[in-house]
């Protein structure tokens, strides 16, 4: 992917598959001066790829205050690390638990806060969910970037446990020095990426109900690993504009400013032919009804009369 070069890229959850996939992409995308992967297993069993001057691998807890701050002010510091992707969260909607949840939300607040003092790195990504939103039945079905979020107090603890994690890095956004993005991926039908589909799909007994054929936007491996490089890349956003919904609704700023030739037309606006405005721009009407031509009478409204003057009996 061309762009402007990055010196140094940090990649958290490098032993999953999602991390291994952006591992690999950033070795492949000659802008990338070096990538430190961080993760969990041991060198020899975490990651399939190596490269002699390029890559380096470093086994950390992120559970460890004192681990992540060593590697942040260490390694991270000499290479020179000015974009953090963070993708490290638990690999099954299932798994439940205090070490589950610090993996997943507390872990997210310490890196940024850490990485908010560092004096190389600028920039933090952050890998979130599209099942932050709530889906009800009176809610829209095409989900936008100001869909409601699900803060229900009954709702399974890898939902609201990613909400936390979602809201930390937006409300930061506005106090942080750092370009913070968000991006909402959808699942990922793929293992030991964090997808209830595919743990539901996976299960020794997956129960299909009669009459149900619902439409389900599923994201690959390959689409969220783009969305990630795109946002490493992105031009800074404003405090609020920082999220970045994939595959469900329109695109976020993070996306539009990197594929611009993808930016939806807004669908209430369309262009007029004809004259053009004083800036040489062409002029911007409404879609509706058409305008009446000069001189012609008004079409009456028959049901708003009808309405206003209701049948006696």
């Amino acid at each position: 992917m061309s762009g402007a070069p990055v010196k140094a890229v940090l990649v958290t959850g490098t032993d999953a598959p999602l991390g291994e996939w952006l591992v690999r992409s950033l070795l492949e995308d000659t802008g990338v001066g070096h990538v430190l992967a961080i993760g969990n297993r041991r060198p020899e069993e975490a990651l399939p790829v190596t490269h002699a001057t390029r890559l380096t691998y470093l086994q950390v807890d992120l559970l460890r205050d004192r681990a992540v701050r060593d590697m942040l002010f260490g390694p991270a510091r000499d290479l020179g690390v000015e974009v953090v992707i963070h993708t490290a969260m638990s690999r099954s909607a299932m798994q439940e638990g205090g070490r589950i949840h610090a993996l997943n939300v507390e872990a997210t607040r310490s890196l940024l806060a850490l990485c908010e003092r560092h004096p190389t790195i600028h920039r933090f990504v952050l890998r979130s969910f599209s099942e932050v939103y709530d889906v009800q039945h009176d809610l829209p079905i095409l989900i936008a970037e100001e869909h409601p979020l699900n803060l229900h107090a009954g709702a399974p603890q890898f939902v609201r446990d990613r909400v936390e994690a979602d809201l930390h890095a937006c409300v930061r956004m506005g106090l942080s020095p750092l370009q913070i993005v968000v991006l909402r991926c959808a699942e990922a039908l793929a293992p030991g990426t964090g997808s209830q589909l595919f743990d539901y799909l996976d299960a020794p007994l997956c129960a299909r109900p009669f009459g149900y054929d619902p439409m389900i936007n599923v994201a690959s491996l390959r689409d969220i690993v783009h969305a990630l490089t795109c946002a490493m890349r992105a031009p800074a956003a404003s405090p609020m504009e920082g999220t970045a919904p994939l595959l469900r609704g329109p695109p976020g700023p993070a996306v539009r400013d990197a594929h611009p030739r993808r930016t939806p037309v807004r669908p209430d606006v369309s262009l007029a032919v004809g004259p053009r405005g004083a800036a040489g721009a062409p002029r911007a009407r409404p879609r509706g009804r058409p305008r009446a031509r000069p001189g012609a009478r008004p079409r009456p409204n028959r049901r708003a009369e009808r309405r206003r003057w209701p049948r006696a009996g």
